[in-house]
């Protein structure tokens, strides 16, 4: 078994299959994992991939330094270098707030063309817009030039420093300076972010969405993961897209998510709290206390204004450190600890800045102590924690178009209370208006409580179960009937709970929920039913508790999910062009009797011969015939004469390879677990000699018995003692496909190989493969095998266990050697 967790496709390629149909209730209630084993790559690739798209964000957050100091200056008759700066109240807040308009019109256009020209170019398209608004706003003559430059900026924070404010607030015209600072940045964001590649996932989500060449757009997604990870990258990028494509497919991000999923089902719920978080973020004060700081340090007494704009970069320190407590504390305490508690703290501050102007206004201390506490507290809570709730609550296919939608609610809100602070300021006066702030952000607390979740812990896709209970409810309607015809009941084998140990039945468990017969229209799914399904080795890594430092857990199976494998299907319903109803297929499917399915290539393969069982399409024809045949023909490189060893030998792999080995004309020899078995390898497979392990009390002898000059090749498929007693019986340059190892997958302490230093003096040569690298060369493979399955030179052996019910005793059996050949379910003999 050579399709092992470590390379297969993602773990949404797998998990999602049967993303339809109903889920059981959990404790915790995850999805897929999206955990990707760590990949070696060029540190240098890395930066500028990260350092362009930042400059955006530090444009943007330069831009509320500097305004919060130009706000000062623009109205210094002495300093501001124009004739018009008598600004009224209003005047001011529409300087303050013009980029926010800016902000919510590039949001308004990011949400319709960033699935369509990618993020590259639209961050390409910011730094446009960050340069031009940035050079209005600098060369300004008059006022409404002024606001034009500032809204223009706000069009590329919308679609994508206080250091220097402190230094400029006291020279003639340093407003004018505080905007020119963000032009070169512009030119640098704009220029390295036209350089970069495009992404590959939006590369290849295009080919998913059929908006492009399969072909031309895989090559172009290699040659851009080469580029953004380095040289190092080369030989793993095929098979990282071939991934990727297998992963946008199961997660459903098969057509454009349009704008009213948003407000449908799980989408909603995610819509009201990130909404919600981003709404209460603005409102409860905090564009008023970043924009204004300066201006209310100076009412508080700091009648300089180099004076209060140095006391704001105290305010931009304070904000850094507390961003990364709050960045090293959020994955132990929680996200909802810390909203509680940050937000806790803002209602504190915001009531002692009230009464600060009400009661304390001879204490200037309590201000800067009130505004200290409100910024500190602010980023424990709303400002890193809101933005990242809002990015894992949307569900995949809508994460794109859900940010966008909260980073439009974001800058209307705070373009609304930015604007409104000096009028509002004006009118009630400054502790009132703090008050009231106050009173919103204890709002914010109760609805943080009662309605925003917590997600510690759990991956983006785990966290989408959360708002997945797609229950189909068939009320009483006079469209009853039609409602029953459009659903049928749908039995799912669920996977418990994360195993340790030897897996055992009750580690799976038989849920039935119902599944709709008809694929959304436009869709590029498919609703296929389950015919049979395939039981491997490799299913039992994916049962592991997932581990970053382990490679082998990255595509772990999710409590309370069906699992998914291969299996042969019919096409019931199909929005998949190359698809229609009543066609067969092999390929990845969910534990289940219906799974909705985005067929790609190489994931997915149509049935044409049917003149052979459909059920060898589980084995001899699907991932294991596949396996066996990449496995010693590509990694072994067979030559007439040599001597063959495989173990494991009467499973679902090793049937073939001593079949292909005798083909050869190869002396063949297996080891299997049982006499029945090993007759069978003598008797059936035509093995040239076979022995029965578990009565071998010294494997090393055993070997040496049946190979007395010694083993050219090794198909290996156990690993441990085996492994070890097979290196000491190698040749010289031998070679070892390690397929799979079967018994180690149940020990929590694999075992020690111990004669690993004679692969150096033997030059043996071992190497691990995984069968999705071949999968591109599966019609060679049929024009190869099908003929010898014809003439029956080739005999394949089934274990067949009937029924869904069935198919946990069947795959734990796998661990105890009680099948006897290919294990495989039986799920429906119906082909109707």
């Amino acid at each position: 078994m050579a399709f092992d967790p470590e390379h297969q496709p993602t773990s949404s390629a797998f998990a999602e299959v049967g993303k339809s149909s109903g889920e059981i209730r959990s404790e915790r209630e995850p999805l897929i994992k999206d955990n990707h084993t760590p990949e070696n790559y060029s540190v240098v690739a890395a930066i500028f991939p990260f350092l362009f798209p930042a400059l955006g964000g530090l444009l943007y957050g330069y831009e509320i330094g500097a305004t919060s100091c130009a706000t000062i200056s623009i109205q210094s008759p002495s300093l501001s270098g124009i004739s018009w700066y008598n600004l009224s109240s209003l005047d001011v807040g529409l300087v303050t707030s013009g980029s926010l308009y800016g902000a919510l019109v590039g949001s308004a256009v990011a949400f319709t063309i960033a699935d369509v020209i990618g993020r590259r170019k639209e961050l390409v398209l910011a730094a446009l817009f960050f340069l031009v608004g940035a050079l209005a706003t600098t060369l300004a003559p008059i006022y409404s030039v002024l606001i034009i430059g500032r809204v223009t900026y706000g069009v590329g924070v919308g679609l994508g420093g206080y250091g220097i404010g402190s230094l400029t607030v006291n020279t003639l015209s340093g407003w004018r300076y505080m905007y020119a600072t963000s032009v070169p940045l512009a030119v640098i964001m704009g220029i390295g972010m036209w350089w970069l590649p495009a992404s590959p996932r939006w590369l290849l989500l295009r080919v998913i969405q059929g908006k492009g060449n399969v072909e031309n757009q895989k090559e172009a997604a290699i040659k851009s993961l080469c580029r953004l990870r380095g040289s190092a990258y080369v030989d793993s990028a095929a098979g990282q897209v071939n991934e990727i494509l297998a992963e946008l497919s199961f997660v459903g991000e098969d057509k454009e998510a349009t704008f009213g999923e948003l407000f449908q089902g799980k989408c909603k719920k995610a819509l009201i709290i990130g909404g919600g978080l981003v709404l209460f973020q603005q409102i409860t004060g905090q564009p008023s206390v970043l924009y204004y700081a300066p201006s209310i340090l100076q009412t508080a007494g700091f009648s300089a204004a180099g004076d209060a704009t140095r006391v704001s970069i105290l305010l931009g320190l304070l904000k850094l450190i507390m961003t990364g407590v709050a960045v090293v504390v959020i994955d132990r305490l929680g996200r909802r600890p810390l909203l509680l508690g940050g937000v806790g703290g803002m209602v504190v501050s915001l009531f002692l800045l009230g009464s600060y102007y009400i009661f304390f206004s001879a204490a200037p201390v309590v201000a800067v102590v009130a505004l200290l506490l409100y910024v500190g507290c602010y980023q424990l809570s709303f400002g890193p924690i809101g933005w990242l709730m809002i990015s894992e609550i949307f569900p995949l296919k809508l994460r794109g178009r859900g940010l966008s939608l909260a980073v439009l609610v974001n800058f209307g809100a705070n373009a609304l209370v930015t604007f409104a602070f000096s009028p509002l300021k004006e009118l009630f006066g400054a502790g009132i208006l703090f008050m009231g702030f106050g009173v919103i952000c204890v709002l914010s607390l109760l609805f943080i409580y009662f309605i925003v979740p917590e997600t510690k812990g759990l991956t983006l896709e785990e966290i989408e179960a959360k708002y997945a209970r797609e229950t189909i409810i068939i009320t009483k309607t006079k469209h009853l009937g039609e409602m029953e015809s459009m659903v049928m009941s749908n039995k799912q084998v669920i996977f418990r709970d994360y195993v340790t140990g030897f897996l055992s039945e009750s580690d799976l468990l038989i849920n039935s929920t119902t599944v709709n017969l008809k694929v959304p229209a436009g869709s590029m799914t498919a609703l296929v039913k389950n015919l049979y399904l395939s039981c491997d080795p490799y299913m039992r890594n994916r049962m592991r508790k997932p581990d970053p430092s382990s490679p082998a857990t990255a595509l772990s199976f999710i409590p309370g999910k069906p699992i998914s494998g291969f299996g042969v299907s019919k096409v019931m319903d199909s929005g998949h062009p190359d698809y229609k109803e009543g066609d067969l297929l092999w390929g990845a499917v969910g534990w289940e009797e219906y799974s909705v399915i985005t067929p790609i290539p190489n994931l997915h393969f149509k049935i044409h011969h049917t003149d052979v069982p459909l059920s060898n399409y589980t084995g001899l024809l699907g991932m294991p015939g596949m396996t066996a045949y990449a496995g010693f023909y590509e990694i072994c490189s067979p030559k007439k004469g040599e001597t063959v060893f495989v173990s494991a030998a009467s499973g679902a792999v090793g049937q073939l390879v001593g079949q292909f080995a005798k083909l050869m004309g190869c002396y063949v020899v297996g080891s299997a677990g049982s006499k029945e078995k090993v007759d069978l390898l003598k008797n059936n497979f035509g093995f040239d000699d076979a022995f029965n392990y578990k009565e071998e009390s010294d494997l090393n002898a055993a070997l040496k018995r049946c190979f007395p000059v010694g083993i050219d090749i090794y198909f290996e498929n156990v690993g441990g003692e085996m492994l070890d007693a097979v290196i000491l019986n190698m040749r010289p340059h031998g070679r070892i496909a390690a397929c799979g190892m079967i018994s180690q997958y149940n020990l929590q302490v694999p075992e020690a190989v111990y004669n690993l230093w004679l692969i150096t003096y033997k030059r043996i040569r071992i190497q691990g493969f995984n069968t999705i690298d071949y999968l591109h060369k599966y019609s060679e493979f049929l024009e190869f095998v099908l003929p010898y399955l014809r003439e029956e030179k080739i005999t394949y052996v089934e274990d067949v266990a009937d029924g869904l019910e069935s198919a946990p005793a069947a795959l734990v059996g796998l661990f105890h050697g009680k099948n006897v050949g290919k294990q495989l379910v039986v799920v429906s003999r119906d082909l109707d």
